[in-house]
């Protein structure tokens, strides 16, 4: 009998590595990153971090695809890794395709495999992928949830030592980037009800201060922002924000006109001198500064 992909499972995807990447830029290095595309909408599922100068990048990103009804249909995947340039398009590094069949793949058991990139002279990419089906049984759609009496509930896949994000209940966890040596952490959700985005970005300073480290990651984002919203303009830009009851040291907000009722806000907040903390929230319609506040005031920051 044939099997499928039932209402309440995900396939949890990551790209993990990159080993030997063809050089993109003229230090002999590359900025490579990695789209991931559903071959059969052309829908780009996920994009994960720009990992900087290296030709053997680790991602360690992962995105779940949350099915909403049961379908019988192959997920068919296309893998492509680029260079990001700051000044002119990305350089292409290469692709592979790979496709999960619910009549092979095992349920809950997770695969590994390597990938020579096609279109490359050279360049492999390391994944992993698991069809997870843990939320069809009622306790653990209960226990993953954890909805508290504020109407949030803690994202508990990330496991970071670092910070503990806290959402409205109404949005689902679709991505992480980790690099826990770092303690570089990017969160992904959506809201099940509106298709609203929300990202976290957590960015321990090292020798960076928070200003230049605010520059680097705002010009990284806005440039990708810029790529699927040309329009995009600045309606607010850097205003002095909350401190938050004293959980950071300042903050400042911005929001911009995507276009086509899009507004997209953005929180910067200095924690301890120690980290970068951004918040963005791609909405349709409105600015839903409020609800970004309430995020930062409700997720807990611990000690570095």
């Amino acid at each position: 009998m044939s099997r499928a992909f039932s209402r309440f499972d995900s396939i949890k995807f990551t790209v993990v590595r990159g080993e030997k990447l063809m050089v993109g830029d003229s230090n002999g290095l590359s900025d490579p990153y990695v789209l991931i595309i559903d071959q059969s909408t052309k829908q780009t599922l996920h994009k994960t971090v720009v990992d900087r100068k290296t030709l053997n990048p680790r991602w360690n990103s992962t995105f779940w695809k949350r099915y909403t009804e049961e379908t019988p249909k192959n997920l068919k995947l296309k893998i492509e890794v680029y260079d990001w340039d700051d000044d002119k398009d990305d350089d292409f590094l290469g692709w592979f395709e790979i496709e999960l069949d619910p009549n092979v793949l095992n349920p809950d058991q997770t695969y590994e495999s390597s990938h020579q990139l096609e279109d490359a002279t050279t360049g492999k990419v390391w994944i992993n992928y698991k069809w997870d089906t843990s939320e069809r049984k009622p306790s653990a759609k209960t226990s993953s949830t954890g909805i508290g009496s504020d109407g949030f509930k803690v994202i508990t896949e990330l496991n970071s030592s670092c910070f503990i994000p806290k959402v409205p209940s109404s949005f689902v966890l679709i991505g992480t980037d980790v690099d826990s040596l770092n303690q570089d952490y990017t969160v992904t959700c959506v809201d099940s009800t509106n298709g609203n985005t929300l990202l976290f970005t957590f960015t321990k300073l090292k020798s960076k201060t928070f200003e230049k480290a605010k520059e680097d990651h705002l010009f990284i984002m806005l440039k990708s922002l810029k790529d699927k919203y040309p329009n995009l303009k600045a309606l607010k830009s850097d205003v002095a924000g909350s401190t938050f009851g004293g959980k950071v040291n300042s903050s400042t907000k911005s929001v911009y006109d995507a276009g086509n009722k899009t507004v997209i806000t953005s929180i910067c907040a200095n924690f301890k001198n120690k980290a970068f903390i951004n918040l963005a929230l791609i909405s349709k319609g409105e600015d839903l500064a409020a609800m970004l506040d309430d995020v930062m005031i409700k997720t807990t920051l611990l000690a570095l």
